[in-house]
Parts: structure tokens; sequence; C-alpha cells
């Protein structure tokens, strides 16, 4: 087994980690143990939190172009089916009896940590209780935020946060979930008896800025008096930097030992949690504080194992229980479908969907994709590739004539905003006319990623005189030039996904110009600026939690194993009012079809 593990290394089957923890723990004469500890390591680093032995097949595992090699491992280790009590028979296994580094549960192998991790999420999940409300002041505070026009499924989304301790709203884009918190966050202060401490977070910089920004403009429509003010955040923070986790510490200043002080936690994008950053959490949240988590279950995971709200989402069942029923009618006056079996459903009880969209232009079938994509519908390739979707246009890429046609449209798309500059508009404006319009790829090296079409846009814009090239520091700027901070650099006051404008100040000289939250400007000197990449284009990944009135989507020619479903959705919902993709038709369909399923003990 070690030899065939040792050529799965050299094959890049496996790495470096999965051989040398499968080699430590078993010996060589323990071929299942040691194929199946090289199996767990593999699929936590493809961010499962576990391996599913019962039903397990190599080509679950291991990639189905290499099944003819790695069926020898499978001959040598035995039917998967038949490992339970070789494993439990070994002493690197139990069923978390004592101290091992494998933890076998219900047919699912664990490495101890994500175990460990997994049941006390569960648990805190499980722990969840009712609040003592007062239900004449809750049903008097939503009449006041809510109208008879106003979407229901928001006013019950607002209302299960003043019932449950832990609450999961849970929509897609432009489904009012900014609207929500603002409408939240006033509701608790109005039916509290005290000051109350109040935090937002999200699990990036960008998201925690965007939910300043729009919980910002939420709030202006609403009135409020100065003692509501005064309890409402300034501005969302990262959950890293809620928890004091830095670069160069990664263990949480805030922790079971050191708990946070705050009576309400607020965080958005949820669905970008992974397993072990929920557990740092739950670690450092005092049992008073009410957690409300919002997020997007159908867009990309986390990078690290684990998709926390997707498992949980997958405990609804699209009605509520009797009990919670007869509340939320009482303090809502809406009406709330029920189903009889549901009855110690806690989990279930505590989610609200919000399904109604505002944020789609009712002109375009961006949302009407969205819908087709979320109920699998093969159709929309051949729709999207003949323009069958309004205001989505489809462009298919076969040769090097029609490459450069793409670069040069890319190129048209940006010319509006160079214009602006040219007039010398005002700043912010600038700014807010670069990010109408965006240019988004699956990946970033080859002529499909952001690398190659970044560096071709420029020197095509020059050849064309749209821009005048300047070194500094032995880089390429000019005027216009977008940039993208890649690393946190808390001297400057920028973070990870920060997008900064060159421009020039007003003694002429060339500077970075960035919009924080509230509308501020922060001007850097280019030669302070070290970790960047040029962002005409920019990665799906790093435009998560973005939105563009008109978003270009490339995909590449070849296909690969991120181009998922959840990935395509991600991209397509980053377009406000218009969306042009460019790939090919075999592309799309392998997308649609490749949904990225994670193995978890909380989804069994």
């Amino acid at each position: 087994m070690i030899s065939l593990l040792n050529q799965a290394l050299k094959k890049k089957i496996i790495n470096d980690i999965d051989f040398y923890f499968a080699t430590y723990v078993a010996t060589k004469n323990q071929p299942a143990i040691m194929l199946a500890a090289a199996c767990v390591s593999y699929t936590t680093n493809c961010g499962h939190v576990c391996l599913p032995i019962f039903n397990l097949e190599n080509q679950l595992v291991f990639p189905k172009k290499e099944k003819k090699f790695t069926n020898k491992l499978w001959n040598l280790a035995g039917n998967p089916k038949n490992w339970t009590k070789t494993l439990l028979n070994s002493n690197i296994v139990s069923y978390n009896t004592h101290l091992t580094p494998l933890v076998l549960l219900k047919n699912n192998l664990y490495l101890n940590y994500l175990w460990q991790a997994e049941k006390k999420v569960s648990l805190f999940i499980s722990s969840n209780k009712k609040e003592k409300i007062n239900v004449k002041l809750s049903k008097t505070t939503l009449k006041s935020l809510f109208n008879e026009k106003n979407d229901n499924f928001q006013k019950i989304a607002v209302a299960m946060t003043i019932i449950w301790k832990i609450t999961f709203i849970i929509g897609g884009p432009g489904t009012g979930k900014t609207t929500v918190v603002a409408k939240i966050l006033l509701t608790l202060i109005r039916i509290s008896k005290k000051n109350i401490k109040i935090k937002l977070t999200a699990p990036t910089g960008k998201s925690a800025a965007r939910l300043s920004e729009s919980l910002t403009n939420a709030l202006k429509k609403i009135k409020l008096n100065p003692s509501e003010k005064n309890m409402l955040p300034k501005h969302a923070i990262t959950l890293h930097a809620l928890l004091g986790i830095s670069e160069t510490n990664k263990k949480p200043f805030f922790n079971k030992n050191n708990l946070l002080n705050v009576d309400i936690l607020i965080i958005d994008e949820s669905s970008m949690i992974d397993l072990l950053l929920m557990e740092k959490l739950i670690d450092a949240l005092p049992k008073k504080t009410k957690v409300i988590f919002l997020g997007d279950i159908n867009q990309l995971p986390p990078v690290d194992p684990g998709t926390i709200l997707k498992d949980i989402y997958n405990n609804y069942h699209y009605a509520y229980s009797q009990k919670n029923k007869k509340i939320l009618e009482h303090i809502t006056e809406c009406k709330i479908k029920t189903i009889d079996n549901l009855s110690n459903n806690k989990i279930n009880d505590s989610i609200c969907i919000l399904k109604k969209k505002y944020r789609f232009n009712p002109i375009s079938d961006i949302s009407k994709l969205e819908e087709d994509l979320n109920k699998n519908k093969l159709n929309l390739v051949n729709k999207i590739f003949f323009n069958k979707y309004k205001n989505i246009t489809h462009h298919e890429i076969n040769d090097k004539k029609e490459y450069f046609n793409m670069i040069n449209n890319i190129i048209k798309g940006y010319i509006e905003y160079l214009n602006y500059i040219k007039k010398d508009q005002n700043i912010k404006n600038i700014i807010k006319k670069f990010n109408e319009y965006r240019v988004i790829c699956a990946i970033k090296n080859g002529i499909y990623g952001i690398k190659k079409i970044n560096i071709f846009i420029e020197e095509i814009m020059e050849k064309m005189n749209i821009i005048e090239f300047v070194r500094i520091n032995n880089n390429i700027w000019y005027i216009g030039k977008p940039i993208l901070i890649t690393k946190n650099n808390k001297s400057l006051g920028l973070f990870n996904g920060d997008i900064g404008i060159t421009l020039l100040d007003n003694k002429k000289i060339l500077k970075i110009f960035f919009i924080l939250p509230y509308n501020n400007i922060k001007i850097i000197p280019i030669e302070l600026i070290s970790e960047y990449e040029t962002t005409w284009a920019m990665t799906i990944h790093k435009s998560q939690g973005s939105e563009f009135e008109h978003t270009v989507l490339i995909l590449p020619n070849e296909d690969q194993k991120i181009l998922t479903k959840e990935l395509f959705y991600t991209a397509i919902t980053r377009a406000r009012n218009k969306l042009t993709i460019y790939s090919r038709k075999k592309i799309l369909f392998k997308i649609i079809k490749r949904k990225n399923i994670r193995y978890s003990g909380l989804n069994t």
C-alpha cells in the first residue's frame, strides 16, 4: 500500500499531507486503515468534513480519470463496506469514546479535530431556544415597520429574530436581506428594556464593507430617534476582526475563556463560514447572545471544510410547527403554513426563506436564468446559446480573431468610465461609474484567466492611445488603472478585496483613490502600494458580495473541476441589469451539471 500511495503522490492524485498522515497512523500490514486515512485527509482538502464509507466508491474520492490506477488501491484495501470492523479494531479509530486520530460515527469517518468541531456546532444549533417576549409590544413594533404592501416573509424573518435565540435567514440576491437587517436592528432595539450591544459582521472585508454601506442606505429610509441612533452599530467588521484573529496570530483573542461582550450578533454572507471558523465563533459567544445568520446557500462554498448554512437549510421543509405558527401569526398577522410532524424541529422553526426579488430589472431575464439554474433546467444552455434570455448575450470563442474581438468589446465597455475621467468628473462618480461594469473570470491563469486578459486589455488600450503608460517602481501605471488589494494592510487601512482607482490628485500626481464605507475617500501614494493586482478583470471568487449593472463572464474553453453550478450561479448573480457570457456550449452543460457536494454529519 505504501508503494501505491507513493505512486499516487507522484501522480499528484494525493498530496504530501495525505501520504505522510496515512503512512504515519497505519502500518504497512494495515492497507485498509492506511487507505482510509489517506482518503479522509484527501476529502478534507477537498472541503468535506467527513468521509461516508458505507456507500463509498472510489470515483467519489479520487478523480475519475485515475480510476484504472486507483482501482489497485481498492483491490488491495478491500471493499469499504467491510472496513467498519477493521477500523474499529485498530488503535487509531474510535466511536469518540477515547482520543484517537480518526473518529467513526454513523458510517462517517472523521479527522478527530473536525469531528470535535462538528459536534460543537451541532450542539450549538440544537441548543436553540425560544425567548420570553412581550407579544403586544412585538406586534405593535412590527406593525410600525411593515405595512400591507410589504413582503410577508420579511416580516416573518424579523419576527423570528424576536422569538428565537438563533435565527437563519436565507435568500438569494435582491431578496432584501439588508432591508431585513435594518428592521431587525430597530425591532430588537425598540422591544428591549435596556441598552443593548450590537455587532455586525461578515466573513470578508468586502462583504463587511458592503453590509455597512447597504445598511446605511436602508436606515436612511427609516425615522430614528437619538437613542436608536446611539445603539445602532457604526459599521460591520470581519469575523476575524470580531474574534481578534490576525495574520500573525491565528489564535482568537476572544474564546471560551475570554467571551465577547455582545447582546445581538448579526452575521451576513454566512454561506462563507467554514466549520472551524464557526467553532471559534461558538467558543467566544456568551449564552445570552442572540445570533442571526443571513446568507445565500446557492453561492460558492467556503474555501475550508464545511458548508454550515447549506447543511442547516437541508433541514427546512417549507413550513412550520403548530406551536411556531401560533406565535408567528399572533405577532405578524401573516398566514403561516404548517406541517404536523414538525412539532419538535427547532432548526426548521428558526429558518426563514426570502423569495421575493427586488433587485433585478423587470425587463431583464437574469432573475429567470437564476431560477432555471436552481431548478436544474438543462434547456437553459440552449436558451443562453441562442440568446433567448432578455438582456443576456452569449458569444462562443473558437479562434484568435474571436478572442481579440472579445478583448476589444471589453474595452468598449470601459470607455464611458474612462470618459468620466477625461471630463474631470467628481472622484466618487468616477469610481461609481467603474463599478457599473465589470469583467469576471473563472480562473487566474491561461488566456481565459484574469492575468492574461488584464495584460491584453492594457496593451490594446495603450496601442489605441486610450491610456498612457508611466513607470513607477518598475511597474506600469496610468490614469484610470484599477487595482485590487490582495493582502490586508492595517497600517494603510486597506484590506484584501478593496478596489482603488489610479487618478491625479490636486497636485497632478498619480495616486490611488479608494472609497471606504460611508462614502469616505482614502488617497494612497503609489509607492506605498505593494500587494495588488490590476482588475479590469477579476475572479468570480473575488467578485462575491459585489453587484454590477453589466457583468461580463468569461469561462475557459477547457473543462476544469472548479467549474461548478455554484460558481456559475455566483457569477450570473453579480449582474443587476445586463449579462454577457463568453463560453463554449459544452462547458456550460458541464458547469450546470457539476454541483459542489460536501460530505458532513450535519447533513445526514
